[in-house]
């Protein structure tokens, strides 16, 4: 198994030393550009009608994704894709811009992705491409998935808090 980590601190030694062993590599985790207009600009006509109209709404939520995934530019991702090969895509926070792009291009290539929600209070996909499979943090978190995003009961898995797991002590 190889594991490949797309991280801002790809050329941090002191991180990747901590981190890299003969199965793990890092690439750059890239900020993406939208092609038809600028961030600041999708956000000043989107958000007013996301917050009101799209949140509120399943086919309007859809649109919206379908609209983003269709601007975004990808070939970034899409190349390192086509040298690794991967089998699975591992995202934090799928419905964050910064991540749409590799959810995009991952379901473009027809890789799986799994997405671990990074926390309670920002579940929301209103954002690009949705992954396969959910991690989530508790029962509350897989019925709003359910209900609100349309994810299949199966494809959502609780497993309590993961980033918190230091924390335990059994």
């Amino acid at each position: 198994l190889k594991i490949i980590i797309l991280t801002t601190f790809f050329q941090d030694k002191e991180f990747c030393n901590t981190f890299s062993n003969g199965r793990i590599s890092f690439e750059s985790l890239k900020e993406v550009k939208l092609k038809m207009f600028g961030r600041r600009t999708y956000w000043m006509l989107a958000k007013p009608y996301v917050k009101k109209i799209v949140n509120k709404n399943r086919f309007m939520k859809s649109v919206n994704r379908k609209i983003l995934s269709f601007i975004l530019p990808c070939d970034y991702y899409r190349e390192l894709f086509e040298k690794y090969n991967p089998i699975l895509v591992v995202v934090p926070t799928a419905h964050k811009l910064y991540d749409v792009p590799i959810v995009v291009q991952a379901n473009r290539m027809k890789i799986p992705v799994i997405d671990i929600v990074a926390s309670w209070d920002n579940f929301n996909y209103t954002m690009g491409d949705y992954p396969q499979k959910l991690i989530v943090w508790n029962e509350m978190m897989l019925k709003e998935a359910v209900k609100e995003h349309n994810f299949k009961e199966e494809d959502v898995k609780v497993v309590g808090a993961p980033h918190c797991d230091f924390c335990y002590d059994d």
